[in-house]
């Protein structure tokens, strides 16, 4: 949950979007922490070895911003017994410190480490030595020794980390490594560092001092915004509670007193802090749900009551079962209100089922995750449940008599946690929308998508988020105030209306009148009480008057934040005048936000199948929005994406069929027009009818597309699925089976063929939330089937990187790979892996068969073993290195192609020693786009800092990321390589010469080449439109611009191409070719379409002397000219029929020819933005 949720890629991650380069300390100035040292100064140390401590300490306090509001240091001298050097709030700068470190005197005597740790928790770690622990702040001990203590040292430090503290632990010479171990924290090869004398010591300093950076860095970030005191009055909290025979019926006791007090403290309301418990042992069980429970005394009496179960302990299976009957709208979550969602699991034992994946999904849910962990839990099996940092979500006691004794400080730490996602997900502000309706917008259906996204995701309330829509052509009006509406679903209603009605644009009005009339206290606006006030401004615009800056100053200057964002691509520099400052805040393109639509799928049959029987008849409503909202993601029309309705209960029943409805908005009304029926579920019979469906749409359309069927049920079949389930995938149909609450889901599987496909889901209203998630796979295959770009991997190969973490890398990179077509006319990849050196795996240009750079890929080996104690270390991982060595491997030497998009996927497990902004800076500079991807450790302003970008980077807290990520990559990186696909409009006509010169063989590669610039364009009646004409002795036309609108009608249709040989008359061709562009035969120019002729040819025209009259002819209508001139072709023939040297391509043979393609579509990309046709060209 975020701070204006549905904003969050527009308001928030905005703000990180260009991150400074210039890391001149250490430790950011921003770090947090009360860092104390407990140093050995014993006898065996000596006055020369002490010394050389003292230079340590010097070294590390240096590193840090020493004040106290930011990083407090304390230390702790100890031999016989410990002595206080100073304490966290002894002194208040820097150079004192250092000044005291400096004649810091030697003690000399035993070693008895186990007292100073004692010491450390009871002298130093409190809030009268200076501790800041209960804000929030990170508590660190570094422990520093040189031998075996003569005492105890285990339960010393397990107490400090009971106490959340984070304890690292320097062994120098004969220090015990099992001593050692006892002290750190876990995992141990992050926290013990062990070097063999202590002239060794300052060696390892900046490693160290890195180490500890990332520590405070990190554990800064996660409570930064962590309030002081508790003031979590609004959760969604579930006890699962162990109730395994190991308990026993006293310590059950007291797990119920401890339930008892902690809800105590809890504000129980319907409306404030709502409370559920479930016990465990082999088996769950349900006592009560979220809100279950009359008031706060029936809820403590329900506790109280609660009856001990005995058994195994299965935490996986009962993770699962809070998952699907708790965090749930009908078991009382209101996870769709934005309220926090909480998960307390208590255990004394080790599970004898899988926990990992549960707890994952849970977390993935956005549920936070405390684990409480009693006896002989296992830490690592606690830690693998919990949220991280692990220090704040994982407690561990001795006994249950510890646990009831430290009741108080468990409930601040969940208390925390909980108002600190409270304040997270709590916004305040006014939000205008100031959107472009003028003939400049052609995009309407993009605009309101965006648009129902953004408000989707804000808490809409009165004493929250207020929303107001301008719209503006020449003359703005305000479609509603920040205080007419105070419901979101009202707001939405409204905005799928929302008219479009042409005209001039006049953005100056626009803004000159929401600062006058909407941003004014009468209409709602609360800046008057300090509440921040943000407009959004949504156009097209190309060009701005003085006027339209001047009004943009005024309306900033009275307090408002503008963020303006452009339709298309091309106007950055534009709307940088209307923005506030700093652009790269407040300046973005819609469509970089826009994930609302497959529009590379530009031809497929869908057809819904849903589940009507009895037990869906109060949910009809849910199905009806999903399918209404996964409308909105496709090219509706005749000629492209067709989808019908088919109900089944007991008998299936066509609602209505591919060809019945072509456009979107009679769909909608036709779906909601649905009735339910009622009856039993047969779902075997169902899928057997669609088999006729399916062939049927082949007929209708003649010719073969993509057929996906999308099964909606929420039970068990009467029938068998399995045969007409595989009948369907035989006749070329994906399946897509989505489950609801009580639905089989082996069955779900029998009916969708791979897991891929099946969805599940515990209720109606999360239907919604699939719908991404199946566009995704679904527009998957198409965005990448054509894709034309050069990837290469940057992986982490150092000692940082685990063989688990390696192995998924690898596993990442080949499911990557299937999805590419790989060879030097599609994509190319290359890998490279770096530590702290860097090395070439392969080169883009070494393989061009997916199976052999597959077979690579498993075969690589991980450059340095994985570290196994901090001695390890070395020189660390150098990432900002292997960005500078990365770079030429997307140069022509080593098979980058400097036409194709070229992309890197960088992924690490661990900080870098050096730095990362400026060659990352270097190869953006590039037009490399850098995907970043942190594992575990990773820091997430360095991974910001080499994608330049919050919304290319992915960050794994919880391990889990590389299962996923593959195709959310995929489809941003496989959208990204073609910027066009979202708005091509043009008109294309090819005029192609056949003249006798150019021999059959070779006419067949111009065809080639023109299929391939078709086959990246998007073909359509309302979008790019194609003409063919050949020519030699006389022209003559083979398809006109109105008589195919689908890209396989095109191919087709130049595939059939006939050769005539002849003479070449070019100037007569070009005189032919006018007629062509006429609205008749399917020209737009008129619309303002614009209007391109590709003109190929293999040497000098029969009638040179004509074509000046006959080209002026052509550009006096608006016509752009392009030459594609092959072999003997004269360049300045071509130069005087386009009139733009930049026009005219050239290359030696027709091999070559192939080649030029992408040259020529990005041609036709830079001609097609929006911006340059008005709306009237969707009347045609």
């Amino acid at each position: 949950m975020g701070k204006l949720k549905g904003l969050l890629p527009l308001f928030i991650l905005a703000s990180s979007f260009l991150v400074s380069s210039a890391q001149k300390t250490v430790c950011k100035q921003e770090a947090l922490a009360d860092i104390v040292f407990l140093v050995d100064g014993s006898q065996s140390i000596g006055t020369e070895n002490f010394q050389k401590i003292r230079d340590f300490l010097f070294t590390l306090v240096n590193s840090f911003d020493v004040s106290p509001d930011k990083v407090r240091i304390g230390l702790v001298q100890y031999s016989d017994s410990p002595h206080t050097e100073f304490y966290l709030n002894s002194f208040e700068t820097k150079q004192k410190i250092l000044g005291y470190i400096t004649t810091l005197s030697y003690q000399a005597g035993g070693t008895k480490t186990g007292l100073g740790l004692s010491f450390l928790l009871k002298q130093h770690f409190v809030k009268e030595a200076g501790s800041r622990a209960e804000e929030g702040v990170p508590q660190i001990a570094v422990v520093i020794t040189d031998g075996k203590s003569q005492d105890n040292v285990e339960p010393h430090a397990q107490d400090l980390k009971r106490q959340g503290i984070i304890l690292y632990a320097i062994g120098i010479k004969d220090a015990d490594m099992e001593q050692l171990k006892e002290i750190a924290t876990k995992p141990h090869e992050q926290h013990i560092y062990n070097v063999s004398d202590f002239t060794a010591l300052q060696g390892i300093s900046q490693s160290f001092i890195q180490l500890l950076c990332t520590t405070v860095e990190e554990a800064t970030r996660q409570v930064s915004q962590v309030p002081q005191g508790c003031k979590a009055d609004l959760a969604d909290i579930v006890f699962l509670v162990d109730s395994s025979g190991s308990i026993g019926d006293a310590d059950f006791l007291k797990v119920k007193q401890f339930l008892h007090t902690f809800i105590m403290g809890l504000d129980i309301r319907p409306d404030k802090v709502r409370v559920g418990v479930a016990q465990f042992s082999n088996e769950p069980r349900q006592e009560f749900l979220l809100g279950e429970y009359a008031d706060k005394n029936d809820l403590l009496e329900k506790v109280d009551k609660l009856t001990y179960l005995r058994g195994g302990t299965e935490t996986g299976k009962a993770l699962d079962f809070i998952l699907n009957n708790y965090f749930t709208e009908s078991g009382g979550s209101r996870i769709n209100e934005s309220v926090p969602q909480i998960a307390v699991v208590i255990t004394d034992g080790e599970s004898t089922d899988d926990m990992e994946i549960p707890a994952m999904k849970l977390r993935r849910k956005g549920v936070l995750i405390f684990t409480i962990g009693v006896g002989a839990a296992s830490i690592t099996d606690l830690q693998s449940i919990a949220n991280k940092p692990h220090q704040r979500f994982v407690l561990s006691f001795t006994d249950y008599e510890e646990l009831l004794k430290a009741t108080t400080s468990t409930v601040d730490k969940v208390c925390i946690s909980v108002a600190a996602q409270q304040e997270e997900c709590k916004s305040v502000a006014d939000i205008v929308f100031i959107v472009d309706v003028s003939d400049r917008t052609t995009t309407p259906d993009l605009v309101r998508g965006f648009l129902c996204r953004m408000i989707s995701g804000l808490h809409i309330e009165s004493n929250s988020v207020r929303v107001g829509i301008v719209l503006y052509s020449e003359t703005p009006t305000a479609e509603f105030y920040l205080n007419t509406f105070n419901s979101k679903s009202e707001i939405l209603q409204y905005i799928k209306r929302l008219p479009f009605g042409g005209g001039e644009s006049k953005i100056s009005r626009a803004l000159k009148f929401a600062r006058e009339k909407v941003f004014a206290k009468e209409m709602g606006s609360r800046r008057a009480i300090g509440v921040q006030q943000i407009a959004v401004v949504i156009t097209e615009e190309k060009s701005l008057d003085s006027v339209t800056a001047a009004e943009a100053a005024k309306l900033i200057r009275s307090g408002v934040q503008v963020y303006a964002l452009g339709l298309s691509i091309d106007n950055e520099e534009q709307l940088k005048q209307i923005a506030s400052y700093p652009p790269a805040k407040f300046v973005f393109s819609l469509q970089s936000f826009s994930n609302l639509g497959c529009v590379q799928t530009e031809q497929a049959d869908i057809y819904f199948l849903i589940d009507s029987s009895s037990s869906t008849e109060n949910n009809i409503q849910e199905v009806k929005a999903f399918i209404r909202e996964f409308l909105l993601m496709f090219t509706i029309g005749p000629t492209q994406v067709r989808v019908g309705v088919v109900k089944f209960a007991e008998e299936p029943t066509l609602e209505f069929s591919l060809t019945t409805y072509n456009d979107r908005m009679s769909l909608e009304r036709a779906v909601n027009n649905i009735k339910h029926d009622g009856g039993d579920t047969f779902i075997g019979k169902a899928l057997s009818t669609m088999t006729q469906y399916f062939e049927e749409a082949e007929k209708t359309r003649g010719t073969k597309v993509r057929n996906i069927l999308i099964v909606i049920t929420d039970g068990e079949s009467w029938d068998m699925v399995s045969k007409p389930a595989a009948q369907l995938r035989a006749q070329g149909v994906s399946t897509y089976a989505i489950g609801v609450k009580d639905a089989n889901k082996t069955e779900l599987l029998l009916i969708a063929g791979e897991p891929e496909r099946m969805f599940f889901v515990s209720n109606f209203h999360a239907l919604t939330h699939l719908k991404d998630e199946i566009v995704t796979h679904i527009c998957l295959e198409e965005a990448c089937k054509n894709m034309w770009a050069d990837v290469i991997f940057l992986i982490d190969g150092s000692g940082n990187t685990g063989p688990e973490d390696f192995s998924k890398i690898k596993e990442f990179m080949n499911t990557t790979v299937s999805k590419f077509k790989i060879d030097k006319n599609s994509v190319q990849v290359g890998v490279v892996q770096f530590s702290s050196y860097s090395n070439t795996e392969f080169a883009l240009n070494k393989f061009s068969d997916k199976s052999q750079m597959q077979q690579a890929i498993n075969e690589m080996q991980q450059q340095e073993q994985p570290i196994k104690n901090m001695k390890q270390l070395g020189e660390g991982t150098k990432t900002g290195a292997a960005l500078n060595f990365v770079s030429e491997y997307f140069d022509p030497p080593e098979g980058g192609r400097s036409n194709a998009p070229q992309f890197l996927i960088m992924i690490t497990n661990g900080r870098s020693m050096d730095d990362v902004a400026q060659p990352a800076q270097a190869l953006r500079n590039k037009s490399i786009t850098i995907y970043s991807i942190g594992l575990s450790d990773s820091n997430s302003t360095q991974l910001r800092e080499i994608s330049g970008t919050q919304d290319i980077v992915f960050l794994d807290r919880d391990d889990d990321i590389l299962n996923f990520l593959d195709k959310v990559l995929l489809l941003k990186i496989c959208k990204s390589a073609d910027k066009c696909q979202k708005s091509q409009v043009a008109d294309v006509v090819f005029l192609v010469d056949g003249s006798t010169s150019i021999e059959s063989n070779n006419f067949e590669r111009m065809k080639f080449f023109m299929n391939s610039v078709v086959n990246k364009t998007q073909v359509g009646q309302h979008n790019v439109r194609i003409c063919t004409i050949v020519y030699s002795n006389t022209a003559k036309v083979h398809f006109r611009l109105n008589q195919h609108y689908s890209k396989e009608e095109v191919h087709k249709a130049i595939s059939d191409l006939e050769y005539p040989t002849g003479d070449t008359y070019t100037a007569q061709a070009l005189r032919y070719s006018l007629d062509y562009f006429d609205e008749a035969k399917g020209g737009r120019g008129a619309n303002g379409v614009p209007q391109m002729l590709f003109v190929i040819t293999d040497g000098e025209a029969t009638d040179q002397y004509y074509l000046k009259e006959a080209a002026d002819k052509l550009h006096k209508y608006g016509i752009s000219i392009y030459g594609i001139g092959v072999a003997n072709a004269s360049k300045d023939e071509l130069e005087t029929i386009t009139k733009d040297e930049n026009k005219v391509f050239h290359v030696n043979n027709f091999q070559a020819l192939i080649d030029l393609w992408p040259d020529i579509s990005n041609e036709i990309c830079k001609k097609t933005k929006p911006g340059k046709y008005i709306t009237s060209t969707y009347q045609q």
